[in-house]
């Protein structure tokens, strides 16, 4: 499954996009994209529908080395999840994080 630039990631995100960060814990202290939704790749069976209920909404899932990203995306969208755009790894994004 092909990754999304961060370009395209950063358009999605303006028009409304969740980001989805499916890091560790420690990752996402570590520095997160702003207003980046938490689910660690470990809780995303069980925490997904309560934390992303929209399940029509455009979602820019990542992690560090677009691994557990790219598994995100495919158990999302065969679940149900419709738009679902994998960004890979956080490393590419060239517009500033946040730390939490």
């Amino acid at each position: 499954m092909p990754t999304i630039q961060p370009s395209e990631a950063r358009q999605l995100l303006a028009a409304g996009a969740v980001a989805v960060d499916v890091r560790e814990e420690w990752e996402y202290q570590a520095g997160h994209l702003p207003g980046a939704i938490h689910l660690p790749l470990g809780s995303l069976e069980r925490s997904a529908a309560r934390m992303l209920p929209d399940r029509e909404q455009n979602l820019v899932v990542y992690c560090a080395s677009g691994i557990r990203s790219a598994r995100a995306v495919r158990w999302l969208k065969a679940n149900g999840w419709h738009h679902v755009w994998d960004m890979g790894s956080l490393t590419t994004w060239p517009y500033g994080i946040e730390h939490a």
